[in-house]
């Protein structure tokens, strides 16, 4: 249990709290626990179950804790992971521990062992994008994708290329086929050069400006990435929510995946519930999967 938290008077009257506000009182009750709240802790990402804050507040049903936990998502305060049971207190960090941290400071160990807690979290690499330059966090992102290879890596895999290409001109000429195991060098290469092609029902100029949003975090997505989060979609698309409300929010919120509300909802039309074709056939280019037969 904390012994104590920070709690700015610009929680009543700053931006974020005018709009907490107009959510209601419910809102701003709820807001103000998920800050002082015995099971909270410094960086603001901590488990919650929904029974517990009701039990605690006292004064409001699970209906109307539910609704509050919606107003502040939407009002950029906090998000709530409901499967999860996870809370996480956007700016909490910030006014409990502090702007910036000299990277000598012998709090960042501490922060990174609270964090290290929530891994698995949805908000583990959201966290880490808005606090890492200024507390100097020295952790990884699980599911960040991977870096550019170095120039040596580079190199060795033009050269693997090139005397794979020798290879199969000298069994050309000898007549010789390539064996079943290897795969065609000129196929590899058009592997390589495969790009995603976009779902229908995302119009392109807003794909662009997400991507282009990516970037600016300088969390730029590969066309890979880009698969994996098409298939997202589709789940989300199939379950109701509309992806054009998911993308525009990401974008405004500067988030690197997609956090849906039940505003979102406004039903899957021309959806039979499964992954579209256009994804299938990404993930198999990029993946060498292939689906069920009943996909």
């Amino acid at each position: 249990m904390r012994e104590y938290s920070q709690v700015s008077g610009m929680f009543w009257i700053g931006e974020t709290g005018r709009e907490i506000r107009k959510a209601g009182a419910d809102a701003q009750l709820v807001a103000f626990y998920l800050m002082t709240a015995p099971s909270s802790n410094m960086i603001g990402l901590y488990y919650l179950p929904l029974p517990t804050l009701v039990h605690e507040i006292g004064n409001i049903s699970f209906e109307g804790a539910s609704k509050a936990l919606r107003s502040l998502s939407e009002a950029h305060f906090s998000h709530y992971d409901a499967e999860h049971e996870i809370v996480w207190v956007c700016e909490m960090a910030h006014k409990q521990i502090g702007d910036k941290l000299d990277p000598a400071d012998k709090r960042i160990k501490g922060i990174e062992r609270e964090l290290k807690n929530y891994r698995k979290s949805k908000y583990y690499r959201d966290f880490l994008l808005k606090y890492r330059e200024d507390f100097h966090l020295n952790l990884d992102s699980p599911l960040e994708a991977p870096s550019e290879p170095h120039r040596s890596q580079e190199q060795e895999q033009e050269q693997e290329q090139e005397q794979e290409q020798e290879q199969e001109q000298e069994q050309e000429q000898e007549g010789l086929s390539p064996s079943p195991t290897e795969k065609p060098v000129k196929k590899i290469l058009k592997a390589k050069e495969q790009k995603p092609v976009l779902p229908d029902y995302i119009p392109p100029a807003l794909w662009e400006h997400f991507l282009e949003a990516r970037k600016k975090a300088k969390k730029p997505m590969t066309d890979y990435a880009q698969v994996l989060a098409f298939r997202e979609l589709d789940d989300l698309k199939s379950q109701g929510y509309d992806p054009i409300s998911l993308i525009n929010r990401a974008i405004k919120a500067g988030w690197l995946s997609f956090y849906p509300r039940d505003g979102d909802k406004v039903g899957a039309k021309d959806f039979d519930g499964k992954v579209s074709k256009v994804t299938l056939e990404n993930i198999k280019s990029f993946n060498e999967w292939s689906p069920p037969q009943d996909a």
